[in-house]
């Protein structure tokens, strides 16, 4: 179980992995294969004004650079999808477009098709050298799309050629990218350009390895070949898309089947008229084990976080997805800066039945679960997504379905423990101004205290497992916590490591526990 939510330099708990992950420029650099440029010094002559003109701009449009999200990918290596990972990540940049990855299975027949401008790329394709994967293109021209292969991580790629790819919000659609070979380097790898330029990469920040470049103007098809490894399709959308979310209430034999999708603004400027994009996809059904989904305190709409947003940790998910994408353009929508807006996807009944429940024990190892077995009456096909089963009041459990068409009966197992609850809350306890020996920096150092409120409300005792992550150096952690541990921060500039604290919390029936964790962290004046 994560929690997330800090002042100042604090990181979100275990991230679920999925889809594309974040690098950011290191400081002064451009990614463009020029060299950098020193300050000209003004004067009455017109070349070097005009020459200082463009530098300025040149150091406005880096500033602004460095702050965007980007995304990083790299060249064909063989590796490994994580399982657990995410359908569907998603970033959302300030000009309201959406970098969006997803791994299916292609058709029977080995080849993915899309037809028109709107309809993403997508897919997760396994092929051998023998027989590659083919994906047909239709009659209109897809932009801005990139294939990856998503790896465990790029350290077996040591010396390979690479290329880079950087994903920003100033730009259209537009991808800039740089060309070298990778090389170790502690905690990270470097990209080492024909122009001399270093690109340091830290390993939690890299997101894929590519297998293949965009279509050109004239592209018809791409053959995909590789040893064994699936590959991830990463697509631009014109708006934010999200992956829905359920609510099963159960009474009796019948249960009523609510579906809705919260989209959230939290960039700095409004969205007016922005094309809001439903993207659907499947999860892997397993018969023989749980499917696995993990809530954060930020995944569910604001009435339902205070209740579950605290769980027992549960088994993973061990098989590759399978189905098919569907994209759907939803319409134009508009939300204020910070504006939260959820919708509703249909309301119907269905029929329910309990198939298997198990007993918890006092471990917490896993054995949490029910499988509930209900049919789809929606018109149209159940994502997959996560999904809320309640009954009488009582939270029966939570977890993810696969996709579902129409009248076809869905198996989910559901972790129980979602009866367990907590309260997450971050108080300030004073700051200081820490100046260098040479008097040239400052910086403020605060203190924080993390509360966390936990209670069982199972008729039972359960094990919680509780995992805390802030940046900078720990002060007081009550009661002693199962691991410590500390890393460096992967982000350029942050000074402060990041430490990681996990509780295993045994909460008997009706328990409530409290823990706290008191640091202190360093802010830039």
């Amino acid at each position: 179980m994560d929690c997330g939510g800090r002042p100042g330099h604090e990181r979100a708990g275990e991230n679920a992995t999925g889809g594309a992950a974040r690098l950011v420029a290191e400081r002064g650099w451009t990614l463009d294969g020029g060299h950098e440029r020193r300050d000209a010094p003004r004067g009455r002559n017109t070349g070097i004004a005009l020459r200082q003109n463009k530098f300025e701009a040149k150091q406005k449009e880096n500033d602004m650079f460095r702050k965007l999200t980007m995304l990083c990918a790299g060249a064909a290596v063989c590796a490994a999808v994580r399982a657990e990972a995410d359908p569907a990540s998603v970033d959302v940049f300030t000009d309201c477009s959406a970098l969006v990855t997803r791994r299916v299975v292609p058709s029977t027949d080995g080849v993915a098709r899309f037809t028109t401008t709107d309809s993403p790329l997508a897919g997760t394709f396994r092929t051998t050298a023998a027989h590659p994967v083919v994906l047909q293109k239709g009659a209109a021209r897809v932009k801005g799309t990139v294939v990856y292969r998503a790896p465990a991580g790029l350290e077996s790629a040591t010396g390979a050629y690479v290329r880079v790819g950087t994903v920003a919000a100033a730009e259209s659609n537009g991808l800039v990218r740089a060309e070298g070979y990778v090389r170790q380097d502690g905690t990270g790898v470097r990209v080492e350009t024909a122009c001399g330029r270093i690109l340091s990469i830290p390993s939690a920040n890299i997101a894929g390895i590519a297998a293949a470049a965009d279509w050109t103007a004239d592209a018809q098809e791409w053959t995909l070949t590789g040893e064994r490894d699936p590959y991830t399709i990463a697509y631009w959308v014109a708006g934010p898309c999200w992956t829905p979310s359920c609510i099963l209430t159960v009474s009796g034999g019948a249960a009523r089947l609510q579906a809705w999708a919260e989209l959230a603004n939290n960039s700095s400027g409004d969205w007016t008229d922005v094309m809001v994009s439903l993207v659907s996809g499947t999860l892997a059904r397993n018969a023989d084990a749980p499917v696995a989904y993990r809530t954060y305190a930020n995944a569910w709409p604001s009435a339902k976080r205070a209740s579950y947003a605290l769980a027992a940790d549960g088994a993973d998910e061990a098989s590759a997805p399978q189905g098919d994408v569907v994209y759907r353009p939803v319409g134009k929508i508009s939300l204020k800066k910070n504006e939260t807006r959820t919708f509703s996807l249909g309301e119907t009944e269905t029929t329910v039945r309990r198939l298997v429940s198990w007993e918890a024990n006092e471990e917490g190892d896993g054995t949490l679960w029910d499988v509930v077995s209900f049919t789809n009456t929606f018109a149209g096909p159940l994502d997959a997504c996560r999904v809320l089963v309640q009954s009488g009041g009582r939270v029966l459990g939570q977890g993810t379905i696969a996709w579902t068409e129409p009248g076809a009966e869905a198996e989910m197992r559901l972790a129980r423990a979602r009866s367990v609850t907590g309260d997450c809350k971050v108080f300030g306890r004073g700051s200081r101004k820490v100046v260098s020996a040479d008097g040239a920096t400052a910086r403020l150092e605060k203190e924080a205290e993390v509360v966390l409120t936990l209670k069982n409300t199972r008729t039972e005792a359960v094990t919680v497992k509780v995992v805390r992550e802030v940046s900078g150096e720990i002060v007081q952690v009550l009661p002693a916590p199962r691991e410590q541990t500390t890393r460096t921060s992967p982000e350029i500039g942050v000074r402060d490591d990041i430490q990681r604290v996990v509780w295993n919390v045994r909460l008997g029936a009706g328990e409530e526990k409290e823990l706290r964790l008191r640091y202190r962290y360093s802010v830039k004046m």
